[in-house]
């Protein structure tokens, strides 16, 4: 397992409150997983409150942000042990999908009707325009999590993995519909 890179020296000339920094978020979105930002950075290097995490009900939790310097994020990112675990993160992603997309194939009645009784039927909500990307993402996951409260007998009989599957098939239709809908 590789260790996570030392901070680079002279970062004591720059403050950390000022100095430029990526979210945990940010480097997901780069390609990062979190087992990769563990191993290859390590700990953040501040942390900072963060107002826009809502849990499954949408209520807001006390967590913090994570933040790496991007000084760190970019050598990091130079080396090989990031190449290698970012093409090992890779062949994870295509095992997920492929099994994503074998997966409603092989429920079993009650896994079809629960992915099948799904309507992603979104409408914008008031205010939409005004809205970040966060606040309309968190507004459409309360309505997934409530049709799923209401849902959920469907899944009954159903095993933990078929359950798993139909639940993430049922996820992604909402996240697609979702995406649409701000397009």
């Amino acid at each position: 397992m590789p260790r996570a890179l030392a901070p680079p020296p002279g970062r004591e000339k720059e403050p950390l409150v000022t100095a430029p920094a990526l979210s945990a978020q940010d480097l997901i979105e780069r390609g990062w997983r979190p087992a990769m930002i563990r191993d290859l950075l390590g700990p953040p290097d501040r942390e900072e409150p963060n107002a826009l995490r809502v849990n499954r009900w949408g209520r807001q939790v006390d967590m913090s942000a994570k933040l790496y310097l991007k000084e760190r994020v970019l050598v990091a990112e130079a080396t090989v042990a990031f190449d290698a675990a970012r093409k090992q993160a890779g062949q994870a992603q295509a095992r997920v999908e492929k099994a994503a997309r074998v997966g409603p194939i092989k429920h079993g009645a009650p896994g079809q009707q629960y992915v099948k009784a799904y309507p992603p039927t979104l409408r914008l909500p008031p205010g939409a325009d005004s809205m970040s990307d966060q606040e309309r993402w968190s507004h459409h996951l309360g309505e997934l999590f409530d049709w799923e409260q209401k849902h959920s007998y469907l899944l009954e009989g159903l095993s933990r993995a078929d359950r798993q599957r139909a639940e993430a098939t049922v996820f992604e239709k909402h996240r697609r519909a979702v995406h649409k809908l701000y397009l």
